[in-house]
């Protein structure tokens, strides 16, 4: 039941976006963007939550960053151009990843 409801939905999301290319890429962008702002939103709950602990601080910023980095591409559709929007993306996951590993560093073992 499920297999066919997601084969249909795939097909009509494909059709959709072949056939409105523009329209399917601000609606991708938004979904980033809404992707990123919850992201961080999220993430300044944890920080807060692991306050106590070190490298909090490290997931605080993260998150904060992310929420940024949501409201610019959100704020400047359909405008936001290609390659700021793909180092925004990419800005947005180094300061992730970097989030996860300077903690883990300061824990000792």
């Amino acid at each position: 039941m499920w297999t066919l409801l997601i084969i249909f939905l795939s097909l009509l999301l494909g059709v959709f976006l072949i056939s409105n290319p523009v329209a399917a890429a601000i609606i991708l962008t938004i979904l980033i963007a809404a992707l990123f702002i919850l992201d961080g939103v999220f993430g300044v709950f944890i920080a807060l939550m692991r306050k106590p602990f070190s490298g909090w601080l490290w997931i605080l910023l993260s998150a904060m960053i992310s929420i940024f980095v949501g409201i610019i591409i959100g704020v400047d559709l359909p405008g936001t151009p290609l390659p700021l929007l793909g180092l925004l993306v990419g800005i947005r996951f180094i300061i992730s990843g970097l989030s996860c590993i300077i903690p883990a560093r300061v824990v000792d073992l």
